[in-house]
């Protein structure tokens, strides 16, 4: 009798458990409030509550069960699969894309599919991705862009054959080069931190409608970040460090983002630190000098000798590395209408 007992408990608990099933997100494994599970025919509807919790026990065990929610990808399951060892329910959060906004190419908000020219775009998520080391690498990636560098700390972009001064740079409206600067590469691609930006947009080909002549080759537009208002006082802090062996790189970089209803306020300050570039050891192309670097010149603004100093490494590229420090300060103030 008493086995008898046991037995039928154990079935009343295993049917019990498996009525009350908790619905959470995938990805942060959260409870979500307010799904909504529907019988085949929509003639029975539960919802989750605040615990993500929702009683199953109305609808039969062969009832297909669809979990619904605004922001989650639809989700169907039969009930009895719903079982003692399965009674969470993972729904995927479902991301709505929206048109991409360009704004360099007339110089207002406009929808990327009406815009005639060659266009590209670097958004932030690319910037965190591809975490380059300076503006210049960045540029580097962007499919369509060249970047020359004379040295380790430049970076000189070419847009369809052109540069210098036949391409204009410009950060959050400013202008940083005209066309009166030299024809030559110039290194000023770098003047501003990739942690700092927003997106950067490239135009390819003549811009002089909208821009000048001095954009004859493109139009190269950081956008830095811009802080938000909001109903409640926010302080957002973000830090980023990372370190490089192939140039002994060590950058660090700290903002803090202040947002209240009337005010808000972005600060960042970053610095890098770059050393001499080494090359690899192995050549495996066959030349086994190519690439090295036997001799530098050891001159500085107040030594200077006219002999070639030997290179104790011929792999390391002397003279190259460099510092940089970067601050940014941006105040946002709604004006009332």
């Amino acid at each position: 009798m008493k086995f008898i007992i046991v037995i039928i408990l154990l079935f009343i608990g295993q049917i019990s458990f498996a009525q009350v099933c908790i619905v959470v997100d995938k990805d942060s494994e959260f409870p979500i409030h307010n799904v909504h599970i529907n019988s085949e025919d929509n003639s029975i509807r539960v919802v989750s509550d605040k615990n993500g919790k929702v009683d199953l026990s109305v609808f039969s065990e062969m009832e297909l069960l669809t979990f619904t929610h605004i922001s989650y990808v639809e989700f169907e399951v039969l009930k009895k699969q719903i079982t003692k060892d399965k009674t969470t329910i993972y729904l995927q959060f479902k991301s709505e894309l929206l048109s991409e906004v360009f704004l360099s190419a007339t110089k207002g908000k406009e929808d990327i599919s009406r815009i005639a020219e060659q266009i590209a775009v670097f958004s932030y998520k690319d910037i965190q991705n591809s975490t380059p080391q300076t503006s210049a690498d960045m540029l580097a990636s962007i499919p369509g862009v060249k970047v020359q560098k004379t040295q380790f700390g430049g970076g000189s972009p070419v847009l369809r054959g052109m540069e210098a001064n036949r391409i204009l740079l410009v950060i959050d409206g400013v202008r940083m080069n005209n066309a009166i600067y030299r024809k030559g590469h110039l290194q000023n691609s770098i003047t501003v931190s990739p942690s700092v930006l927003e997106k950067t947009e490239v135009i390819f080909g003549p811009s002089s409608v909208i821009y000048g002549s001095d954009a004859l080759g493109g139009v190269i537009h950081y956008y830095t970040r811009n802080p938000m208002i909001s109903e409640k006082r926010v302080v957002n802090t973000e830090f980023l460090s990372r370190f490089s062996t192939v140039n002994q790189e060590v950058a660090l970089q700290a903002g803090i983002e202040l947002q209240m209803k009337k005010f808000a306020s972005y600060t960042s300050i970053s610095h890098s630190k770059f050393g001499d570039l080494k090359m690899g050891e192995n050549r495996r192309h066959g030349f086994n000098q190519w690439g090295l670097q036997h001799e530098y010149s050891n001159n500085t603004n107040t030594f200077y000798n006219d002999h070639p100093v030997n290179n104790s490494d011929p792999n390391r590229q002397r003279n190259v590395g460099f510092d940089q420090t970067d601050i940014l300060q941006k105040v946002f103030v709604p004006l009332s209408k």
